[in-house]
Formats: C-alpha cells, structure tokens, sequence
C-alpha cells in the first residue's frame, strides 16, 4: 500500500507558535489581535479524516487559528463498497477532542485494502504576569477491536491503533526544547504520509514533565482493547523581553503553550472508537496566578498553594536562629569584657 500523500501532516511541533507569538511583541503599535495578557486563549485547532478502500479515497480537513474566535469544523470521511466500509470521524472541543475510526470488510485474509484514519489536535496559549507554571489533568478513554484475519506482520495488516499526547512548552521551548522532548522517546516529528501513519501505529508510551505519550494497538493475535488513562503535562513559561523601545503589555510576560493531539487508525477490519475521549479535566495555576477564559471555552482550575515549610523545617529554622541568638550574646560580651 503507497497512501504517502493522503493527508494533512499533523503538527507535532508548531515551532511557529512561539516566534509568531513572540513577535507580537515586537511592533510598537500593537494588533487588535495581540493576545490579552493573563488570559486563555485556543490558538489552534484542527480535524482531518481519511478512508481508503483500494484506490478510493476520501479526506476531510478543516482547520482555524487565533483571532477568528472559532474551533475546527468537525470532519468525516466515509466509503463504502462491495460490503466493506472504511468511516472517520473527528471532533475538537474548548476541553476535549473525539477521534473515531472504522474499516471493516468480510472476514477473508485475501479481502482488498480498507483504511480509516483521522486525528483531532488544539492548542492553547497565555501570556501570564508571572513565570509560574501549569498543569493540565487530562483523560483518555476508548475501545479498540480487530475484527479481521490478516497477520499482524507485514503490510497492510489487520489492526487498531490510538496514538495520544499532551505537550507543554518546555523552559527551553526556543533553544529546540520541543525537538528534544520527542527525540528522548525516539519520534521523528517531521515524518508525514505512511511513514508518519506507520510511527504512530507504533507510538511509545511514555511520560516527561512536559511531554505525555500514550499508543495502543490491537492486531489479529490482540483482537481487543479497552483505555482508561489518566496523566497530567506541565507546561513552563519563557520570559518575553522586547529591543528596546518597544512599549507593549506583553513586554516582561511569561509566555506558554499546550499542545493535544489524539489519533485512530482502522485497517482491514479494524475499530477504535475514541469519539469524545481525550478530554481536560482540570487546569493547575500557582497560587496568586491571574488566568481567564475566552467565553464558552473555560476550564475547571485548581489552584496550588505556595507549599508551607515542614515541622522539621520549621524546627530547622528555629535551631538555627536560636544558635545565632546565642553567638551574637557570645560576641557582645567578649566585646564588653
């Protein structure tokens, strides 16, 4: 099978984020569209689906960014020929993305090619007053069946597939911070076509700081599967320090972004329904961090308090200034003798 140029790359690493954000500062008028400081917003969101049965094809893809206040239209891609069907359907919400995919035929190891497959993905950005970070708790959950005969190895096989991550700019997220969280995993978020769709069939459950991964397939051998995982990704602000003359409110603001994506894949017999299931189900600030919401898009927040010194600290802390009590009367009576 050669399906290389199907789809829409999806964005692994939208390097262009930070420079575009960044650059917002960098006029001395700025922009109706400048991002509001201590504030929320979906800079990006996108669904794109595909099925495939032997050289039919159909795709869907729709994609908005920052300023038209809008999400992604959901796609759907659908086919159906002499008892097969191959179905994808994607959905993208302020706090959750859905991703459904179905390829099924008669159960027959000779049947021609039926494939499915689709992603949804957003991202959200904010400019806060201080260099706090945030965490988002998120969900995922779905079930995964193989229904056909063909062997898991080699091409074109029978199987299921769920790729997920959550991804929060890293301190380091100009310097190539994205790239390395990827490459600690071994990913290649450059790849695009079938060797992209290939990778995620594959895709490593993993967890960093700012990176959470999670893959699951299933194949003819592991005709089922059912996900239930939650994990939380943090993401770390950097400084956005504007030349000099240039008058802006973002000037001095800390900068911050997260990434969510979530694929399915359905091939020859294939289903992995996924349709409402990588969602957020809360957002951590420090405390005293100021964040607001774009309206119809808010998150539940949980604030972190500052953490309070321990007993043993606090004890600690009284030693010592119990001994230094004692070494200043020690000094001032030498003195006085």
């Amino acid at each position: 099978m050669n399906v290389s140029n199907f789809s829409h790359r999806p964005a692994f690493l939208e390097r262009a984020l930070v420079a575009s954000a960044l650059a917002l500062a960098a006029g001395s008028v700025m922009a109706s569209s400048t991002p509001e400081l201590n504030r929320w917003h979906v800079f990006e969101s996108k669904t794109s689906a595909v099925a495939v049965i032997d050289g039919r094809l159909q795709n869907d893809f729709h994609r908005h960014i920052f300023g038209d206040g809008l999400l992604a239209e959901d796609s759907l891609a659908r086919l159906n020929a002499d008892g097969r069907s191959a179905e994808a359907q994607n959905t993208v919400g302020a706090a959750r993305l859905g991703s459904f995919s179905a390829a099924l035929q008669p159960l027959a190891p000779d049947a021609t090619i039926s494939l499915a497959h689709g992603y949804s993905m957003i991202s959200f950005m904010a400019y806060l007053s201080s260099a706090a970070p945030v965490t988002l708790d998120l969900h995922l959950s779905g079930t995964l069946q193989t229904l056909g005969d063909r062997a898991a190895t080699g091409s074109d096989p029978s199987r299921a597939v769920v790729a997920a991550y959550g991804v929060g700019s890293p301190s380091d997220a100009n310097e190539g911070g994205f790239d390395r969280l990827f490459a600690n995993i071994g990913i290649d978020p450059n790849l695009e076509g079938e060797a992209l769709l290939n990778q995620l069939a594959h895709w490593p459950t993993s967890s960093q700081r700012n990176l959470q991964t999670l893959g699951v397939q299933t194949d003819s051998l592991q005709r089922s599967a059912e996900v239930d995982q939650r994990f939380s990704v943090t993401a770390d602000s950097t400084r956005v320090d504007c030349p000099a003359g240039v008058v802006s409110p973002l000037c001095g603001s800390y900068y911050l972004q997260f990434h969510l994506f979530l694929f399915t894949a359905a091939e020859n017999g294939g289903l992995a329904d996924f349709s409402h299931s990588l969602s957020v189900d809360a957002i951590h600030v420090a405390e005293g961090t100021s964040l607001s919401f774009e309206p119809g898009q808010a998150l539940p927040v949980i604030t972190t308090p500052v953490p309070e010194p321990s007993p043993a600290v606090l004890l600690g802390l009284g030693l010592l200034a119990i001994g230094g009590l004692k070494s200043r009367r020690g000094h001032r009576k030498s003195a006085c003798d």
